[in-house]
Formats: structure tokens, sequence, C-alpha cells
């Protein structure tokens, strides 16, 4: 049974999509989580036609727009802003995780629905947010951890340092998503299972609870909390009559 909560938050849905319809623009979300997203895809169908976007093509969290170019006479961006943070010594600097960056940011009372993804490499963030939070975020964020720091807008996040895909290539006996997860992220079969009856398995940023399914190529995987891997299929079947598969991991 749903909480109040996720009823108004899937109100909320349906009732930007019915503006977007009846006034003939667009309409923007804040950034939602897969699971938010999940429960978005599931609760469809909406009044008008809606596209996803977080900043980047690998974004764990999304912005979702209802509404499209034939109905508004027009595109229209997403609101989307990226924030460069860097540190003001890099001969002292501290090695800052994504827990670091975000909790930074949340400390200056930000709502985390305006903030999407953070991308470092342990000196440099960058922050995806809303454009009407940028300013105050780049005025305002002046220390992360111990560290200070500087904001300024960035135009896209540096090749070298955006989520990188690694191939792995392993041995299953079946195609089910529950032996692919196991093998690909190094479970025991029985784990990944568990982790599906906890709702942390995202395909294509929909929560799915079928252990059963077979992925498609290109399929995205989450596993909330122990990474993300996009899969690229079966390459061949072995002596023994095993599947071996490919799978690309972000890292």
């Amino acid at each position: 049974m749903r909480t109040d909560d996720e009823k108004q938050f899937i109100k909320r849905l349906h009732d930007l999509a019915e503006a977007a319809a009846d006034r003939g623009t667009y309409c923007f979300t804040d950034f939602l989580s897969e699971s938010e997203y999940s429960d978005l895809i599931r609760e469809g169908p909406y009044s008008s036609p809606y596209e996803a976007y977080g900043g980047h093509e690998s974004a764990e969290r999304v912005m979702v727009r209802f509404g499209d170019p034939e109905s508004a006479g027009c595109e229209e961006p997403f609101p989307i802003k990226i924030i460069k943070i860097s540190q003001g010594s890099v001969k002292f600097s501290d090695k800052l995780s994504h827990r670091d960056y975000l909790g930074a940011v949340l400390n200056l009372g930000i709502d985390r629905k305006v903030t999407g993804d953070i991308i470092t490499d342990g000196t440099t963030g960058y922050l995806f947010c809303e454009e009407k939070i940028a300013d105050y975020i780049i005025e305002n964020l002046v220390r992360v951890r111990h560290t200070n720091v500087s904001c300024e807008g960035a135009d896209e996040v540096p090749q070298d340092i955006r989520p990188k895909l690694m191939r792995v290539e392993v041995q299953v006996s079946s195609e089910r998503l529950d032996a692919v997860i196991a093998h690909i992220l190094k479970l025991p079969r029985t784990r990944a299972a568990d982790l599906f009856r906890a709702e942390r398995v995202f395909v294509n940023g929909k929560m799915t609870p079928d252990r059963t399914y077979v992925p498609k190529e290109g399929d995205i995987i989450s596993v909330r909390g122990f990474g993300r891997f996009r899969y690229a299929g079966l390459s061949h079947i072995t002596k023994k009559g095993k599947s071996s598969i490919v799978a690309e991991r972000y890292v």
C-alpha cells in the first residue's frame, strides 16, 4: 500500500502531465531517484508524452519533461546546470568522495530533489543541479568537509572523469537476471535474490521484482548499493553448454 507521500508524488506527476497537455507547453519535475522514476513509469500512461534526462548520458538521477515540440511549438532544454567544485589548494588537497560533496550541499539547506548526480575524481567535483538553485550554490558552497572550495559554472564534465565502462565477460548457466547480477557483481546467488525482495534492482530505471527476466542487449541494470552495468548480450555458448555473457560495468 502506498504512503500519503507516495500518493502525492504520483498525483503531482499526473498534474504536470495534464498541465503540459492543456497549455501546450513543457512541464518539468525535480530530479527523480531511480525508485521514483520507476514509479513514474509504472503509474502511466500520462496525458502528454515525456522524456527523462539527468544532464549526462548515464545519469542515475533524472529530470522528466512532460510535453513535446508538436504541442509546444518549439524545443525547450532541460533547466539543468553543471557546477564545477574546485579545491583551494592542489598541494594540500584531500580526496573527497561523492558523500562529502553531497553532505556539503545539503548542509546549505538545499533539498536533495533539486540536485542530480555528482561526479568526482577525488579532487574536483561536478554537481548537476536545477538552474534555479545554481547561483545560490556557487555563492555559498565554500567548504567541503575540512577543505576550502570554489565553485563556478561548467559547460560539461571532462571526458577523463566521466563514468567509465569496464568490459566484463563471465559464464552463467542461465541468462536470467538474478544469475547475471550474481556473476557480474560477484555476489552469492542467494544474496542476489535478496536484492530483488528488497526492491533494489532496476532495469532501465524501472524497479523489477522479476528474478527470471532475461535482459536484452543495451539494458542498463542498476543494483542499489552495488553498482550499475550495461548488458551487452550473449558472446557464445561454451563446449560445456554454458552461456558466456558480456556486460559493461560503470566504474
